[in-house]
């Protein structure tokens, strides 16, 4: 609890400044475009295919436009659930790990959240909060293996899946 108090605030930081040149402007055009043309399988920027980026992170824009409706809100939203997520994912993966220490779950979250590069991308609307996230599912996949193997290597490839489709093969 103490922990999302400080962790919500901090990672909300980005909606006091608008998105930043090129790469967030970039990111939320493409989603745009996609999400206007009706087509979510090819990203397209100014109409042309690109080609660069899975459509994850795009698919999850589009989610929130059509509960929410069309926005610069919720992509900028998006990041920072995703870091609350991969701390979540975090504090798991300690407990799995270490059963009889409960405290080192609360902890890795602490020193996860602490880490600039963490922090600085968990505000940005780009993909690198969405690939930690799938990384840390797949390290919890790993984790719960030895305990629960079918459980722990369907977690494992749902994050490898999910892992493509946000950054592709660096996943």
């Amino acid at each position: 609890p103490v922990l999302l108090l400080v962790a919500a605030p901090m990672l909300l930081l980005n909606l006091a400044y608008p998105l930043l040149e090129p790469d967030e402007n970039r990111n939320a055009q493409i989603a745009l475009e996609m999400f206007q043309s009706g087509d979510y399988v090819v990203p397209t920027r100014i109409g042309d295919p690109y080609l660069y980026k899975p459509p994850l992170l795009f698919w999850l824009f589009h989610a929130g436009w059509a509960v929410f409706g069309v926005n610069d809100l919720w992509p900028r939203l998006v990041p920072p659930l995703l870091a609350l997520a991969t701390l979540g994912v975090t504090t798991r993966i300690a407990s799995t790990l270490w059963p009889d220490a409960p405290w080192r779950a609360e902890r890795s979250a602490w020193v996860l959240l602490g880490c600039l590069v963490f922090a600085v991308f968990a505000a940005m609307v780009m993909f690198d909060m969405l690939l930690a996230l799938c990384v840390s599912i797949g390290v919890l996949g790993l984790a719960t293996a030895p305990r629960a193997p079918g459980r722990g290597f369907a977690l494992l490839a749902l994050a490898i899946g999910g892992g493509v489709l946000a950054k592709g093969p660096v996943v």
